[in-house]
């Protein structure tokens, strides 16, 4: 677009700057898995690689995009685009994944612990000794480990409120 206003540029952005921040406009974003499309938006690379650390550089259009596959976008064409880059319902979907074995462990883990303070851990308990001592030391440390109150992370599962739901 030449002379005019970019309708997709914010008001008071400026710029070609690869950064994006700062109120700029990345307007060519190949480096870091990224690309910029052709009439306008940024996309996610799906032919790069990427590693735990990219993140920590990125815009929030750069995140967006990784999320999303797409960012800045204004047309069904490039929405279109982005769908076929990253579906951020697979975030939500992992999260309900994570949380159902998260909560499996924990259900597994009270049960054991149950089941062990009947056989060992009470007075009146039927098993006794260094070895029982020994079981209920074990079983008190894999129910403290499925356990998310003693765990210092946060419990796992999707966020609330999410526009990602897939159900």
């Amino acid at each position: 677009m030449s002379g005019g206003v970019n309708p997709r540029r914010p008001p008071g952005a400026t710029g070609d700057q690869r950064s994006g921040g700062g109120g700029t406009w990345p307007t060519t974003q190949r480096a870091g898995g990224f690309q910029s499309g052709n009439d306008g938006g940024l996309f996610g690379n799906p032919d790069t690689t990427g590693s735990k650390n990219d993140y920590a550089g990125w815009n929030w259009h750069q995140i967006e995009a990784a999320i999303d596959g797409g960012s800045m976008m204004t047309t069904d064409d490039q929405r279109a685009r982005a769908k076929g880059i990253a579906d951020p319902n697979t975030l939500w979907t992992a999260g309900t994944t994570f949380y159902s074995v998260q909560t499996t462990l924990q259900m597994v883990g009270d049960a054991m612990l149950a089941q062990a303070k009947l056989l060992a851990g009470k007075d009146d308990s039927p098993w006794k000794g260094a070895a029982a001592d020994a079981f209920m030391t074990m079983n008190d440390h894999v129910s403290r480990a499925t356990s998310p109150t003693t765990r210092t992370s946060c419990p796992a599962g999707p966020p609330a409120n999410t526009r990602y739901r897939t159900s």
